[in-house]
Protein backbone atom coordinates (compact mmCIF):
# COMPACT_ATOMS: atom_id res chain seq x y z
CA UNK A 1 0.00 0.00 0.00
CA UNK A 2 1.30 3.38 -1.13
CA UNK A 3 1.55 6.37 1.34
CA UNK A 4 -0.77 8.50 -0.56
CA UNK A 5 -3.57 5.45 -0.06
CA UNK A 6 -1.96 5.27 3.72
CA UNK A 7 -2.84 8.75 4.58
CA UNK A 8 -6.07 9.15 2.62
CA UNK A 9 -7.22 5.57 4.91
CA UNK A 10 -6.60 7.63 7.61
CA UNK A 11 -7.56 10.81 6.69
CA UNK A 12 -11.31 8.97 6.14
CA UNK A 13 -11.05 7.35 9.52
CA UNK A 14 -9.96 10.44 11.40
CA UNK A 15 -13.55 12.16 9.58
CA UNK A 16 -15.73 9.14 10.63
CA UNK A 17 -14.17 9.27 13.56
CA UNK A 18 -14.61 13.52 14.23
CA UNK A 19 -17.71 13.34 13.39
CA UNK A 20 -19.21 12.14 16.51
CA UNK A 21 -16.74 9.60 17.55
CA UNK A 22 -15.07 11.67 19.40
CA UNK A 23 -18.05 12.86 21.71
CA UNK A 24 -18.41 8.89 22.32
CA UNK A 25 -14.98 8.29 23.16
CA UNK A 26 -14.58 10.74 25.50
CA UNK A 27 -17.77 9.89 27.33
CA UNK A 28 -16.34 6.30 28.40
CA UNK A 29 -12.84 7.52 28.37
CA UNK A 30 -11.26 7.60 32.02
CA UNK A 31 -9.52 9.79 31.65
CA UNK A 32 -10.02 13.84 32.97
CA UNK A 33 -9.60 16.09 29.38
CA UNK A 34 -6.11 17.33 30.93
CA UNK A 35 -4.30 14.27 31.41
CA UNK A 36 -5.91 13.18 27.58
CA UNK A 37 -4.69 16.39 26.03
CA UNK A 38 -1.22 15.89 27.72
CA UNK A 39 -1.29 12.18 26.36
CA UNK A 40 -1.84 13.02 23.16
CA UNK A 41 0.88 16.07 23.10
CA UNK A 42 3.31 13.30 24.32
CA UNK A 43 2.84 10.88 21.54
CA UNK A 44 2.34 13.60 18.51
CA UNK A 45 5.84 14.51 19.48
CA UNK A 46 7.17 11.31 19.09
CA UNK A 47 5.68 10.74 15.82
CA UNK A 48 7.01 12.20 12.81
CA UNK A 49 4.56 14.49 10.51
CA UNK A 50 4.37 12.75 6.64
CA UNK A 51 4.01 16.13 5.07
CA UNK A 52 6.30 18.62 7.17
CA UNK A 53 10.01 17.48 6.59
CA UNK A 54 11.58 17.27 10.42
CA UNK A 55 8.70 17.86 12.77
CA UNK A 56 6.75 15.85 14.79
CA UNK A 57 2.97 15.69 14.18
CA UNK A 58 2.66 18.05 17.17
CA UNK A 59 4.79 20.92 16.04
CA UNK A 60 2.96 20.62 12.51
CA UNK A 61 0.37 23.06 11.37
CA UNK A 62 -0.50 20.79 8.52
CA UNK A 63 -4.39 19.03 7.56
CA UNK A 64 -2.49 15.91 7.89
CA UNK A 65 -0.95 16.77 11.21
CA UNK A 66 -4.38 18.00 12.80
CA UNK A 67 -5.80 14.25 11.45
CA UNK A 68 -3.19 12.27 13.40
CA UNK A 69 -3.43 14.23 16.50
CA UNK A 70 -7.33 13.67 16.62
CA UNK A 71 -6.71 9.56 15.64
CA UNK A 72 -4.18 9.96 18.78
CA UNK A 73 -6.69 11.31 20.93
CA UNK A 74 -9.65 9.20 20.03
CA UNK A 75 -7.56 6.06 20.33
CA UNK A 76 -6.31 7.40 23.77
CA UNK A 77 -10.08 8.33 24.81
CA UNK A 78 -11.01 4.55 23.43
CA UNK A 79 -8.72 2.97 26.48
CA UNK A 80 -5.21 2.07 24.20
CA UNK A 81 -1.66 3.30 26.00
CA UNK A 82 0.40 5.44 24.02
CA UNK A 83 2.87 2.83 23.06
CA UNK A 84 -0.48 0.65 21.59
CA UNK A 85 -1.10 4.00 19.95
CA UNK A 86 2.22 4.68 18.66
CA UNK A 87 2.25 0.47 17.56
CA UNK A 88 -0.59 1.41 15.42
CA UNK A 89 0.78 4.06 13.21
CA UNK A 90 4.12 2.08 12.79
CA UNK A 91 2.01 -0.75 11.80
CA UNK A 92 0.31 1.81 9.20
CA UNK A 93 3.15 3.76 8.18
CA UNK A 94 6.33 1.86 9.21
CA UNK A 95 9.36 3.02 11.42
CA UNK A 96 9.82 5.93 9.28
CA UNK A 97 6.73 7.42 11.48
CA UNK A 98 8.92 7.44 15.06
CA UNK A 99 10.95 10.07 15.73
CA UNK A 100 13.16 7.84 17.73
CA UNK A 101 13.06 4.91 16.56
CA UNK A 102 14.02 1.75 18.31
CA UNK A 103 17.65 1.12 18.27
CA UNK A 104 17.69 -2.36 16.49
CA UNK A 105 18.51 -3.95 13.32
CA UNK A 106 19.93 -0.68 10.64
CA UNK A 107 18.44 1.68 13.21
CA UNK A 108 21.08 1.07 15.62
CA UNK A 109 24.03 2.17 14.01
CA UNK A 110 22.54 6.05 14.41
CA UNK A 111 23.12 5.24 17.87
CA UNK A 112 26.79 2.95 17.89
CA UNK A 113 28.14 5.07 14.88
CA UNK A 114 28.86 8.66 16.61
CA UNK A 115 30.44 7.15 19.95
CA UNK A 116 32.78 4.81 17.74
CA UNK A 117 33.50 7.69 15.54
CA UNK A 118 34.17 10.23 18.78
CA UNK A 119 36.31 6.44 20.60
CA UNK A 120 38.09 6.22 17.37
CA UNK A 121 38.92 9.83 16.86
CA UNK A 122 40.29 10.19 20.43
CA UNK A 123 42.55 7.23 20.14
CA UNK A 124 44.05 8.79 17.16
CA UNK A 125 44.59 11.78 19.10
CA UNK A 126 46.77 9.87 21.30
CA UNK A 127 48.61 8.28 18.84
CA UNK A 128 49.97 11.38 17.70
CA UNK A 129 50.32 13.23 21.01
CA UNK A 130 52.32 10.54 21.64
CA UNK A 131 54.51 10.48 18.01
CA UNK A 132 55.49 14.19 19.08
CA UNK A 133 56.52 14.11 22.60
CA UNK A 134 58.80 10.85 21.91
CA UNK A 135 62.39 11.49 20.47
CA UNK A 136 63.18 11.30 16.83
CA UNK A 137 64.74 7.81 16.13
CA UNK A 138 68.46 7.79 15.67
CA UNK A 139 68.62 11.29 17.43
CA UNK A 140 71.67 10.89 19.01
CA UNK A 141 71.16 12.17 22.95
CA UNK A 142 73.27 14.96 24.59
CA UNK A 143 75.56 12.09 26.48
CA UNK A 144 76.68 10.87 23.25
CA UNK A 145 77.92 13.86 22.12
CA UNK A 146 81.26 15.25 22.30
CA UNK A 147 82.27 18.12 24.17
CA UNK A 148 83.14 20.15 20.65
CA UNK A 149 79.93 19.15 19.47
CA UNK A 150 77.92 20.20 22.55
CA UNK A 151 79.39 23.20 22.51
CA UNK A 152 78.56 24.07 19.19
CA UNK A 153 74.88 22.88 19.62
CA UNK A 154 74.54 25.11 22.37
CA UNK A 155 75.58 28.29 20.12
CA UNK A 156 73.18 27.12 17.39
CA UNK A 157 70.31 27.08 20.07
CA UNK A 158 71.31 30.61 21.57
CA UNK A 159 71.79 31.71 18.46
CA UNK A 160 75.37 33.22 18.16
Amino acid sequence: MTVRARVAILALLAALMSGGGTALAQEGSALPPAELDNLTAQVAAELRCLVCRGQSVLESNSQLAQEMKGVIRDRLAGGETPDEVKAYFVRSYGEYILLRPEARGVSLLVYVLPALALLGGGLLLLRLFGRWTRPAVGAPSESELSSEEQAWLREQIQGK
